[in-house]
């Protein structure tokens, strides 16, 4: 195996949006095999009883695209500190032509097998309430920005 990157990942990292609690929010992952080779991939969640992901694992043909959707679960009450503690990885290894979808946990199991792991940071984002003055001197306020605390 050569020293090249199995997958792209994009985005480098996942932001959910946090606007409340008591809902769900997810973000989507694209990972792209740019190789000549079959690539399998796995997705290992930090938590998952808080998040999901959907597909957690598969196999991508030479030159193809795959998007992962993360859903985090709502939420009781506030992250403390509001910021986000997880972090996600992403297994990936070349596969032979007969591998198939359930072969690939059994493949990331079994010693021999060289893969390359990528690691993707999880962020909270939380949007910015900015007041503005009309020209009739009505105030009013709008979500305008986000920004990350993580």
């Amino acid at each position: 195996m050569s020293t090249e990157q199995l997958l792209d990942i994009e985005p480098p990292g996942l932001s959910f949006p946090f606007e409340r609690v008591r809902r769900q929010v997810s973000c989507t992952i694209r990972l792209s095999n740019k190789t000549r080779d079959r690539i399998a991939f796995m997705v290992v969640n930090p938590n998952p009883m808080n998040y999901g992901c959907e597909p957690n694992l598969g196999i991508l043909s030479p030159r193809s695209t795959c998007d992962l959707t993360v859903t985090m679960q709502a939420l009781e009450e506030a992250p403390r500190n509001m910021q986000c503690e997880n972090n996600f990885l992403i297994r990936s290894l070349i596969v032979s032509s007969g591998a198939t979808k359930e072969d690939v946990e059994i493949l990331f199991d079994e010693e021999g097998h060289r893969s390359q792991n990528g690691l993707l940071n999880a962020d909270y984002i939380f949007p910015l309430q900015v007041k503005s003055v009309v020209p009739d001197g009505i105030v009013s306020f709008s979500w305008a920005a986000e920004v990350s605390v993580c």
